[in-house]
């Protein structure tokens, strides 16, 4: 067999037998091996960058060892039986598994820049990539996927994982971090603006039932740990929301107004705030407001209105006239009514009804069940 030294490395085009062959130690070696040597020389050698494309040609390189740039997708390769190819890609794009491109996972691969593969030539002008490594060191596909007790490379002690760019996991752990010893989860989103477009919101829920979210306390006393907590940049609390046996909401009274509930629109039609039970009966207040304080300063309610509608109206179920009304500019006015019962002890009832003569007037009765007029119409 030829033994062939060379003296010089060889050009990726051509080999100069008078300078690049030092000797043969058997100068009757047939051409054929020979030229055998001299290929298999000249492959161990880079070849050019090779730019993506839909199909590549790795048949025109000499070499075995490419660059392919830019970021086009794969989806065939040209590559003579027998020939392997050593390939670091440059940038992100798809390599497209087929039936002419068989690629080791049996699905679509993203690279990213620094990967390297190995393509090997088959028959029928099939290319087989029979080795394929990250740059960043993770395998290309666990066997069988992500298992508990698995190990993850690189990964920070309550990272929360994710997909990232090309299909590579990722994690940031100053947005989105899960503290296991205190068991709760810390989320911070950054908003695009301040929209009523669905896309500039911090979050979205979107749920195609009639139960949107659902937040529950496995705490059974009466005041159970917050459910919402609301804060301002200052992490000031500003409101909370906590559910507990005796009440169904409670909410924390703060300074400024606690919650302010606004209508854009220019003309009545819809209630801005709506509280309905949907019972046929009820026990106890449909909305109960208490400060906790024995000395208040400010007002426990505040009705304001600066249109010609009533600023507060209470309608029988069923009605539109309401019984009682507080105006805009302050006034109260009551529809006239049949006597109501006596009131329990220490308090009073006051309420409009017919004398008898088509007059209304106004009463007052005591606990004790005496009716007092109080004023009648002229």
């Amino acid at each position: 067999m030829a033994v062939i030294e060379l003296t010089t490395a060889p050009t990726e085009t051509s080999i100069d037998l008078s300078t690049d062959i030092a000797y043969f130690n058997d100068v009757s070696e047939s051409p054929d091996a020979i030229n055998q040597a001299l290929m298999w020389r000249l492959s161990q050698v880079k070849g050019s960058d090779i730019a993506s494309a839909a199909t590549l040609n790795f048949d025109t390189s000499v070499g075995d060892v490419v660059d392919v740039t830019g970021t086009t997708s794969v989806t065939a390769i040209t590559l003579t039986e027998g020939r392997k190819m050593t390939v670091r890609f440059t940038a992100i794009l798809t390599l497209t598994n087929g039936a002419s491109l068989v690629l080791p996972t049996g699905a679509d691969i993203a690279t990213a820049a620094g990967d390297y593969a190995v393509f090997r030539g088959y028959a029928a002008g099939v290319v087989r990539c029979v080795s394929y490594t990250r740059a960043t060191g993770a395998a290309l596909a666990g066997s069988g996927g992500a298992s508990i007790g698995g190990t993850v490379t690189g990964g920070t002690e309550g990272s929360v994982l994710f997909l990232g760019a090309a299909g590579v996991l990722a994690q940031n752990n100053s947005k989105f971090f899960w503290d296991n010893t205190s068991n709760k989860e810390n989320l911070q989103i950054t908003s695009g603006g301040d929209s009523d477009t669905g896309a500039l919101y911090a979050a979205n829920i979107l749920f195609d039932g009639y139960r949107g979210l659902r937040v529950r306390s496995t705490n059974a006393t009466a005041y159970t740990p917050t459910h919402l907590r609301i804060e301002n940049a200052a992490y000031t609390k500003m409101a909370t929301i906590a559910c507990g046996s005796s009440h169904g909401l409670n909410f924390d009274a703060q300074t400024p107004a606690l919650w302010q509930f606004s209508s854009t629109a220019s003309s009545g039609g819809a209630s801005t705030v709506q509280i309905n039970t949907g019972a046929s009966a009820l026990a106890d207040a449909i909305l109960n407001v208490n400060t906790g304080y024995a000395t208040q300063v400010g007002q426990i309610i505040k009705l304001a209105a600066t249109q010609s509608a009533n600023a507060f109206e209470v309608q029988p179920n069923g009605s539109s006239t309401p019984l009682l009304s507080i105006l805009a500019a302050g006034a109260m006015e009551m529809q006239e009514q049949t006597a109501p019962a006596a009131p329990s002890t220490n308090f009073v009832r006051l309420y409009a009804e017919d004398n008898g003569g088509g007059k209304t007037r106004l009463m007052a009765r005591f606990a004790t069940g005496a009716a007092v007029q109080i004023a009648i119409e002229p």
